[in-house]
C-alpha cells in the first residue's frame, strides 16, 4: 500500500511537471550572447533566471520547432543540460511535497541548492509549551495567575488525549487531521467527565494553537480551520429576590463559618465580584461620588476589566461587619473554594433553596438582579466587567414576551 502511494504521488508529480515549461533564451549584449532560462508554469507564472553563461552569437541557434538551442562548445552544453535538470529536479520537489509552486525558488536551485531547506522538526508538545508560554502576555500585559493556570490546564488535557489516541509523545504537527476534534470531544465527556461546552473550548483552545503555528511556520494548514463549536443552550441559574432575601434572614452564630460563607456569598451577590475578587476587595477599590454613592471601581482577577458597581445597603452592611479596623487593607478573609462551595451548599440545604449553589452562581444572581431592575445590557455588562457586550446578551439578553408586548404598548394604542 505504501509503495502504491509513492507510485501514485511519483505519477501526480510527473503530471504536474510536465506543465513546467522550460526554454533557452539568448539575449545579445555588446560583448556577445547572455543565455538566460525562461521559466513557465500553467502560463500563470514567468521567471528568468541568468544562466551566468556568455558565449558568441554563432554557438545559438533555432532548431526546426524554432526552439533556441546551444550549439557550442560540449563542456558548457553539459552545465546547461545540469541546469536544466536542476530546475526540474527542484520544481518535482515542491510537488512531491505539496509546496507553493514558486518559480522564484525554483529559479534559485538551478546551480544545485535544494528547493526545500532542511527544517528542524518541532513536535507538538514543544510546540504546545512555547504556545502556552507566549500566552501568558497579551498586548505587553501580563495575564493573572489564575488565566495561566487555566491555559496550562487545558493544554495538559490536550496531552493526555494525545498520549491516549497516539500512545507516543514524539506526534508531529501534520498528524492532526481534521477528524480529531471529535475525538478531543468525546475523550474530554467520555473519560474526563466535561460538559459539552467544556469539551468544545479544548478544541477552540486547540484550534487557536495550530493558527499560532501557523504563524510561526510551523505548519500551513489548519486542521480545526472549518470547526465551529456546538454549545448548549443552557438557562441561567440564579437566585430569586425571595430565596436570596431568605439566604439574607436565616441566623448564623457570628464568627462561624456558615456566617461567613454566606455573607460572602451574599456580598457576591450584590457585587457580581467572582470567588477569586472577594480575597482581593479592599479599601483601595471602595470609592464614592460627589452625590454621595459608593461604588467599587476593581479589575476583574480573571480578566484583568475594570467594573464598576454601585453598592447597595447590603454589601455596604457587610463591609462594615467586617472591616474591623480602618488599616485593614482587604475587606474578607475569604476560605478555600471548596470550603465555600460546600458549605454554600449546606446553607442551601437549611433555608431551603433546592438549586445547587455555587460562587458561580451568586455572580449569575447578581446579573440577573440587575436585568429584572431593567438596567441597561451595556451597564449590566460593565459593572460584570465582561470583556465584550456579546457575552452579556448571550446569558442576560433572553427578552421574554411581556417585555416585548409592554415595550410596544403605546405604539399600538396609538395607531
Amino acid at each position: 500500500m505504501h509503495n502504491a502511494n509513492l507510485q501514485n504521488s511519483s505519477q501526480t508529480a510527473k503530471k504536474r511537471a510536465s506543465s513546467l515549461s522550460i526554454s533557452l533564451r539568448p539575449q545579445t549584449t555588446k560583448r556577445g550572447v547572455s543565455l538566460y532560462f525562461s521559466l513557465s508554469y500553467t502560463g500563470k507564472q514567468n521567471e528568468r533566471p541568468f544562466t551566468g553563461i556568455s558565449c558568441n552569437p554563432s554557438d545559438v541557434k533555432k532548431d526546426k520547432a524554432g526552439n533556441w538551442v546551444f550549439v557550442g562548445e560540449h563542456k558548457t552544453k553539459i552545465i546547461l543540460e545540469t541546469y536544466e535538470h536542476n530546475l526540474r529536479n527542484a520544481f518535482n520537489d515542491l510537488v512531491l511535497n505539496n509546496q507553493v509552486i514558486d518559480l522564484k525558488r525554483v529559479a534559485q536551485s538551478m546551480t544545485g541548492k535544494p528547493v526545500i531547506e532542511e527544517v528542524k522538526i518541532i513536535y507538538l508538545f514543544e510546540a504546545m509549551d512555547i504556545y502556552v508560554q507566549s500566552k501568558w502576555l497579551d498586548d505587553g500585559v501580563e495575564l493573572k495567575d489564575v488565566t495561566k493556570l487555566k491555559s496550562k490546564r487545558y493544554f495538559n488535557h490536550i496531552k493526555q488525549w494525545l498520549k491516549h489516541c497516539f500512545g507516543r509523545e514524539e506526534i508531529e504537527l501534520h498528524e492532526i487531521k481534521p477528524i480529531h476534534a471529535n475525538e478531543i470531544i468525546k475523550f474530554m465527556i467520555h473519560y474526563r467527565k466535561a460538559g459539552n461546552d467544556h469539551a468544545m473550548r479544548h478544541v477552540q483552545r486547540f484550534k487557536g494553537f495550530f493558527d499560532y503555528a501557523i504563524g510561526n511556520d510551523w505548519i500551513t494548514k489548519n486542521p480545526f480551520m472549518n470547526f465551529k463549536a456546538k454549545m448548549e443552550s443552557k438557562e441561567i441559574v440564579s437566585l430569586s429576590k425571595m430565596e436570596l432575601s431568605a439566604l439574607e434572614k436565616e441566623d448564623f452564630l457570628k464568627g462561624t463559618t456558615y456566617d461567613l460563607v454566606r455573607d460572602l456569598f451574599v456580598f457576591s451577590c450584590y457585587t457580581g465580584l467572582g470567588y477569586g475578587d472577594l480575597g482581593e476587595v479592599g479599601v483601595e477599590h471602595l470609592k464614592e461620588n460627589q452625590d454621595g454613592v459608593k461604588y467599587l471601581d476593581i479589575p476583574r482577577l480573571k480578566n484583568g476589566q475594570k467594573a464598576i458597581i454601585p453598592l447597595r445597603n447590603k454589601p455596604l452592611e457587610l463591609i462594615e461587619k467586617y472591616r474591623f479596623e480602618d488599616k485593614q487593607l482587604k475587606f474578607f478573609i475569604v476560605p478555600t473554594n471548596q470550603c465555600v462551595n460546600d458549605t454554600i451548599k449546606q446553607i442551601a440545604q437549611i433555608v431551603g433553596i433546592k438549586k445547587v449553589l455555587t460562587t458561580t452562581i451568586a455572580r449569575k444572581t447578581f446579573g440577573s438582579l440587575l436585568k429584572e431592575d431593567g438596567i441597561d445590557i451595556a451597564i449590566i455588562s460593565k459593572s460584570m466587567a465582561h470583556k465584550n457586550i456579546q457575552t452579556t446578551m448571550k446569558h442576560y439578553a433572553n427578552i421574554q414576551a411581556p417585555t416585548i408586548i409592554n415595550a410596544f404598548s403605546q405604539i399600538l394604542k396609538n395607531q
